[in-house]
């Protein structure tokens, strides 16, 4: 529950934020425990003082977000945890893949702003 918990209010800031989250580009993987900063634009991220939200210890994430800034899809798992949780701009489901532990990778999460096929929603 925690994860869901997590992964939520994830969602909820990066979909207001995603275009401007200036250290990170689309379709890679952030380090973990890594703070994520927002601005209107990817000056104004790169002076924010505060981060939007901090990762937790362990914790990647990937964003997918396409050109015109309207549709993103995000991902995160524990590099100890067997599921990868993500979701679509488009979608209220929140789903996951299983696979072994370790760093989260780009091979089952795709580039596009969708989750993928054959993952199962919670």
């Amino acid at each position: 529950m925690k994860k869901i918990i997590a992964l939520t209010a994830l969602i909820v800031i990066s979909a207001s934020s995603y275009a401007a989250a200036g250290a990170l580009a689309t379709n890679t993987v952030s380090n973990a425990g890594t703070a994520i900063y927002g601005g209107a634009d990817a000056t104004g991220a790169g002076a924010a003082s505060s981060p939007l939200f901090k990762l937790s210890t362990g914790v990647s994430t990937i964003i997918n977000f396409d050109a015109a800034g309207v549709g993103y899809a995000v991902f995160t798992k524990h590099v100890k945890g067997t599921k990868v949780f993500g979701t679509a701009y488009d979608s209220t489901a929140i789903s996951y893949f299983t696979e072994a532990p370790g760093t989260l990778t780009t091979t089952n999460t795709g580039s596009a702003t969708a989750v993928p096929s054959g993952w199962t929603s919670m």
